[in-house]
């Protein structure tokens, strides 16, 4: 807030067959201070429900849009 930047960081994270998000990387950078502060937020998210494939669950690959605004 204090240099008005805004805009969108894409993260890009594993989520495991246990639903653990691993290896969280940023895509899309607005700079060290808010590419910091996304990866604090993944870092602590719940477990997600994992993806399945044939009723068994599966590594899955996503990504995540962070939009940081100043209001």
């Amino acid at each position: 807030m204090q240099n008005g930047i805004s805009g969108t960081v894409i993260v890009s994270f594993i989520v495991s067959k246990e639903g653990v998000i691993c290896n969280p990387k940023i895509e899309r950078s607005l700079g060290i201070e808010l590419d910091n502060e996304t990866l604090r937020i993944i870092s602590l998210m719940p477990n997600w429900i994992p993806g399945k494939k044939d009723g068994q669950p599966v590594n899955v690959s996503f990504m995540l849009p962070v939009k940081f605004t100043i209001q």
